[in-house]
């Protein structure tokens, strides 16, 4: 057997580098699958990557994509992945066009995409959670997916039936073209078809500016992403399931929405095993800044 591990992990690096599964395939035949794995692994670790990617798209990942191209650079030194921050509409048509290899997408493609580009490949990597928060004050003791949207379309106006104050709701929310905007719009008001009361609506630019309009105003009622959230506002609990990342963990909690990596065709070379890092070992970095894991 010791004769047959050099040949075997030259056949598999030959393989990886030339993105040819079907090697791996061919080798595990007569191979148990936990001395496949080691031997494959092992490959991966002599293997020198070069080159460099693009990669763009919604500033709800961006952070995270740097954190996991960070850690993939330092395992493979002699790799570049650039990340900018965009969103998804605009990373989507940057891998269209190429001035991209990867995009980050925190939202489902719309039809019209899946039939306009149907060589885009996708893969998951983990969930977001989206919080619904107020001020520190409110007594609001949780909120259904329907008051929810209830309240954004002004169908309920005001605290009162809640147990708080005969008060109008104030409803901020993010700009047209916001990441996060989209999914709370797809949610809860039919991708935005449904418009929410004008004279109660206030736009703000990014969801720091959100949460600090609902950290000042007691009659206030917001979005932003979970571990987002600080002493200044007060996540309310959904279907009275209490926004932590342990409920959302565990699928418990209602207000997920994936996260995913567009390429266009298959990817190859430094942006296929980025790819592959981040929904394997990568996914502890996942966990650790608080998404929810995809494995």
């Amino acid at each position: 057997m010791q004769r047959l591990v050099m040949p075997l992990v030259i056949a598999l690096t030959l393989g990886l580098l030339a993105g040819q599964p079907a090697v791996f395939a061919q080798l595990q035949v007569d191979m148990p699958p936990e001395q496949a794995k080691q031997l494959e692994d092992f490959a991966r670790e002599v293997m020198v990557f070069s080159g460099e990617i693009t990669v763009s798209g919604s500033p709800l990942i961006a952070p995270l994509a740097q954190k996991l191209a960070d850690a993939f650079m330092a395992i493979h030194d002699k790799t570049k992945i650039t990340i900018t921050t965009s969103s998804s509409d605009e990373g989507l048509k940057e891998i269209v066009d190429g001035t991209a290899q990867v995009a980050l997408m925190s939202r489902f493609l719309r039809e019209n995409e899946y039939k306009e580009h149907p060589d885009l490949k996708g893969y998951t990597i983990g969930s977001l959670a989206m919080a619904i928060i107020v001020h520190p004050d409110n007594p609001v003791e949780s909120l259904s997916l329907e008051q929810i949207r209830d309240i954004y379309t002004g169908d309920i106006k005001t605290w009162k039936q809640f147990g708080g104050p005969d008060k109008p709701i104030d409803l901020i929310v993010l700009d047209q073209g916001a990441d996060l905007r989209y999914l709370f719009d797809d949610t809860f008001l039919e991708g935005g078809k449904t418009k929410t009361p004008k004279k109660t609506t206030t736009s703000v630019k990014n969801p720091e500016s959100l949460r600090a309009q609902v950290a000042t105003n007691p009659n206030a009622i917001g979005y932003i992403m979970l571990q987002t959230i600080d002493a200044s506002v007060r996540a309310v609990p959904v279907n009275k399931i209490e926004p932590t990342y342990e409920n959302a963990s565990t699928g418990l909690y209602p207000l997920l929405f994936q996260m995913t990596l567009l390429t266009k065709d298959m990817p190859v070379d430094v942006a296929r095993e980025w790819i592959l890092y981040i929904i394997t070992d990568g996914q502890e970095i996942v966990a650790t800044e608080q998404f929810v894991r995809s494995d």
